[in-house]
């Protein structure tokens, strides 16, 4: 749905006639954010896990090298 409203925004961009600058860059701006903010939700999804991934098996190896001694 939402993709569907930035290309029905964008589409209008192209064909307004007469709209002022400003409002075209605010805009432009609200169309642009959109798909930026929800690559970095996405990124930051991914690196959350990645990081438990990784330490996980990290604190669990340290913990038997740690109860060995």
């Amino acid at each position: 749905m939402i993709l569907a409203w930035e290309r029905r925004v964008s589409a209008a961009l192209v064909a307004e006639r007469g709209a002022p600058l400003g409002a075209r860059f605010r805009a432009v701006r609200l169309v642009a954010t959109g798909p930026l903010r929800r690559w970095a939700t996405r990124a930051a999804f991914v690196l959350a896990t990645a990081t438990l991934v990784v330490l996980v098996p990290v604190v669990l190896a340290l913990e038997l090298v740690i109860r060995s001694l």
